[in-house]
């Protein structure tokens, strides 16, 4: 009853105050992250991940294959595919333009924010053994290039998540809940590569549940959708 109260549907209006919280929290964190606050605490956990290498240099290879999940190529791909088929094909179109608009926006946020990437070296990015893994840049953009936050990749993640979900949740709760762990994994991967800082992370995160919420009202993704499915 209690989470079904603080978060009523899957898809909260925009004059809802669960929008506003959130839209709250981006904000005050990226300033947080703009007045250059949360850059001891980000070093700190940097340094600590660079310290401390895996156990394996097959949990190396892992990490970079899985990041790779959450490239933009891929979820664009995944994005058209589902746009194609007639049964998700309302998805597919939503997550496909939350995708490119999420990637333009971010071409132009990340250098007003102007964090520069982490200079870090990660011990899970093996150079001599990572063969047919490419880590995709956070952003191919000349204009933010150099920039960390907020992270792309948790961004479009986070909309993949949100409306996939969308879908499951209307055939399983549990299935709803446990898409959300592929943002997580792609932050965590994308930490441990040093790709990114930990506020990248959540600033991408928070990021791209605004403009999945935003985009789901306009193109009407769902109405009502209790998270709580009634027993």
């Amino acid at each position: 009853m209690h989470l079904a109260y603080l978060w009523p549907t899957w898809v909260p209006k925009l004059n809802s105050p669960q929008f506003v919280f959130i839209i709250v929290f981006f904000v005050i964190l990226t300033t947080l992250v703009a007045t250059q606050l949360t850059v001891e605490l980000d070093q700190a956990i940097s340094r600590y991940v660079s310290g401390n290498p895996p156990a394996s240099d097959l949990i190396s290879m892992l990490t970079i294959a899985v990041t790779s999940l959450g490239d933009v190529v891929t979820l664009v791909v995944i994005s058209v595919v589902l746009s194609i088929i007639r049964r998700t094909r309302r998805q597919g179109l939503i997550l496909l333009i939350t995708i490119l608009l999420t990637v333009i926006l971010l071409t132009y946020i990340k250098p007003i924010v102007a964090r520069d990437n982490p200079d870090y070296p990660s011990p899970f990015i093996l150079s001599n053994k990572s063969k047919g893994f490419v880590i995709e840049g956070d952003t191919l953009s000349p204009l933010s290039r150099d920039y960390s936050y907020p992270s792309n990749h948790v961004a479009i993640s986070t909309a993949f998540a949100f409306i996939v979900g969308y879908a499951l949740n209307k055939k399983s709760r549990i299935a709803g809940w446990l898409i959300w762990g592929f943002p997580l994994i792609v932050a965590l991967t994308r930490i441990l590569l040093i790709q990114h800082y930990v506020t990248d992370a959540i600033g991408g995160f928070l990021f791209g549940l605004v403009i999945s919420i935003i985009m789901s009202n306009i193109m009407h993704l769902g109405k009502e959708v209790s998270i709580i499915k009634s027993t």
